[in-house]
């Protein structure tokens, strides 16, 4: 894999937003029926990056993917876990970037404290159902046609991936933001 993946910087939300909206526009990927406003998106990335990592993968001075996490539901005992996602330039997916992606955020998510994450995937998406089911990920149910864009109805399924086994007394994640840097070096590489 070419490229470098570091900590995502405010100056990338125009690339981030812009892979987005393709999954937006062209497919059923995400439910969003309406590319979401810089302003917006960008409120969304700021919320999502105080609390979970954020990451770019980045090829020269173009940003190819991200990946990031975000509160899995808002209820506190749901605290230990988090969701996750990925996205490419569409003309990029197949080259492992993903996968160098995830690895990374997992790998930090784990270091946080968390226990459990999930990808809830908007079908029909193959490509990702494989990739999530490859990376050990156990698919936990489908809510039928749950979402009507693009002329018709589309499945969610549902995915988790356990980072560690339960704890009778397990102690609260840490923000991203209060990672050691050495953790976050590992993680990352040496790339910040």
């Amino acid at each position: 894999m070419d490229g470098i993946i570091r900590r995502m910087q405010p100056g990338d939300i125009p690339a981030i937003l812009d892979i987005y909206a393709w999954y937006v526009e062209n497919t059923s990927v995400s439910f969003e029926l309406e590319v979401p406003s810089l302003e917006l998106f960008t409120r969304r990335v700021e919320a999502a990056c105080a609390d979970f990592p954020c990451l770019v993968h980045q090829q020269g001075e173009t940003v190819l993917g991200y990946a990031s996490a975000s509160r899995h539901a808002e209820r506190g005992a749901y605290r230990f876990g988090a969701d996750t996602s990925v996205y490419l330039r569409h003309d990029h997916r197949g080259r492992g970037i993903a996968k160098e992606l995830y690895d990374r955020l997992l790998a930090l998510l784990k270091a946080q404290g968390y226990y459990n994450v999930y990808a809830i995937l908007g079908m029909p998406n193959p490509r990702s159902a494989r990739f999530h089911e490859k990376y050990g990920f156990t698919h936990t149910g489908t809510d039928r046609n749950a979402g009507f864009k693009l002329g018709a109805w589309h499945d969610v399924t549902r995915w988790e991936l356990a980072l560690r086994p339960p704890s009778p007394s397990p102690a609260e994640p840490l923000p991203a933001g209060k990672l050691p840097e050495a953790l976050w070096e590992k993680a990352l590489g040496g790339f910040q």
